[in-house]
């Protein structure tokens, strides 16, 4: 199914459109267009109450994969450092995570105990994440996950027209 959607300019600003999947990309301005996996970063102490924590604008989706990360400092006691954990979106700020895709789907979340006031990531692992270089007037389609965001160097568009097959 093709969805029409309007174009946007792409800059050094990242831009997820809407959730779409599929991107057409025109370059303006020769440039590179970048994908890049989602990631979350937040304050265990602040950011952590019970099974929600909050993260502006995340950009996860319910059932995304994602690796904790407690940034080298204290691992909050409920979860392990380099494990994989799924995303049950709560909405566009908060999320918990939980230890299997089908507890994602059910929205069963981990209670976590608050850490110290160390910054902790979470980052997607199911990505297209890279690189493609364009000259002035090419035009590319860019698959890309729901939560991955595009960025570029020059000045393009993007025009989201629908998702992957």
């Amino acid at each position: 199914m093709i969805l029409k959607g309007s174009a946007t300019n792409i800059t050094g600003t990242a831009s997820n459109f809407g959730r779409a999947t599929r991107i057409r990309v025109g370059a303006t301005n020769a440039g590179t267009v970048t994908v890049a996996a989602a990631v979350g970063t937040f304050n265990a102490e602040s950011a952590v109450d019970g099974a929600v924590i909050t993260i502006s604008s995340h950009g996860f989706i319910t059932g995304d994969q994602v690796t904790y990360s407690d940034g080298g400092g204290t691992t909050i006691t409920e979860l392990v450092n380099g494990r994989n954990y799924y995303v049950i979106s709560l909405n566009a700020n908060t999320l918990s995570l939980t230890n299997t895709f089908n507890d994602a789907e059910r929205g069963t979340g981990i209670a976590l105990t608050d850490g110290s006031s160390e910054n902790h990531t979470i980052t997607a692992t199911n990505t297209n994440a890279g690189t493609v270089t364009l000259v002035q007037n090419d035009v590319i389609i860019i698959d890309k996950k729901a939560s991955d965001t595009i960025a570029a160097n020059g000045t393009m568009t993007g025009t989201s027209i629908g998702n992957q097959p």
